[in-house]
């Protein structure tokens, strides 16, 4: 979700712009295709990208880190209940961007040594923060919303299920780099999609309880949280 890079060979590609090939992935794959994988990638310098990268990894640890420091325990809020699972979201994801960021320094000084740990790492950390993000979505929406309960077994179940896909659209891929970049396409559609969904929908089902507190503008807020969220899958 949100802004991703992967860097292949001498080229950048935006995660955003993966998903968009679908189903003709593998394929693009096998026909060895250049990592500039559609006219609407991102290809900037490198050192332009590392900025990127480690200013959206601070500003998700920040989000995160601020979540974990402001939450009461105490709270009888539903909302605050949820919000553990937001604040691990963003402190993960940062670590993503992050991993990124040092394989394209490692690369620039010529280091490959440990490569596909990296990129091993930072598929499994962007898996961890999308079952966060459900996580976040559907414990709220299903706190808020008791029709809804059973929503609280989706981002559980999307976990076996992005290993399902995974192992489908492999189709043996003939390098680490290949099998990383189908990972990252099977878990924006897995699990970002559900999740930013669920959390939408979760943030707008707050409206009405912050409305009854009297406390418009956090309703409002709430609105706009969700937007985001839509606009991010």
């Amino acid at each position: 979700m949100g802004v991703g890079w992967m860097h292949l060979d001498h080229n950048v590609v935006s995660y955003a712009t993966i998903p968009r090939l679908g189903r003709d992935i593998p394929s693009y794959l096998e026909a060895g295709s250049p990592p500039l994988v559609c006219g609407e990638a991102v290809v900037m310098s490198e050192l332009s990208l590392e900025l990127v990268l480690f200013t959206y990894g601070l500003v998700l640890f920040a989000m995160g880190l601020a979540i974990t420091l402001e939450i009461r325990r105490d709270s009888e809020l539903l909302l605050a209940r949820s919000l553990w699972w937001l604040a691990g979201f963003g402190l993960i994801h940062s670590v993503v961007e992050w991993l990124q960021m040092f394989r394209i320094i490692r690369r620039n000084a010529a280091d490959l040594s440990g490569d596909t740990l990296l990129q091993l790492l930072a598929l499994a950390f962007l898996v961890v923060s999308g079952f966060f993000l459900a996580q976040f979505g559907a414990s709220l929406l299903a706190s808020t919303t008791p029709r809804a309960h059973w929503v609280r077994w989706i981002p559980i179940s999307l976990v076996p299920l992005w290993v399902l896909m995974l192992l489908v659209a492999t189709n043996s891929p003939s390098s680490t780099d290949s099998w990383v970049l189908l990972g990252i396409v099977t878990t924006r559609y897995v699990l970002y999609v559900p999740g930013a969904i669920l959390s939408g929908l979760a943030l707008l089902s707050q409206r009405p309880v912050f409305k009854a507190m009297n406390l418009p503008w956090i309703a409002r807020d709430c609105t706009w949280g969700a937007i985001v969220f839509g606009l991010k899958w």
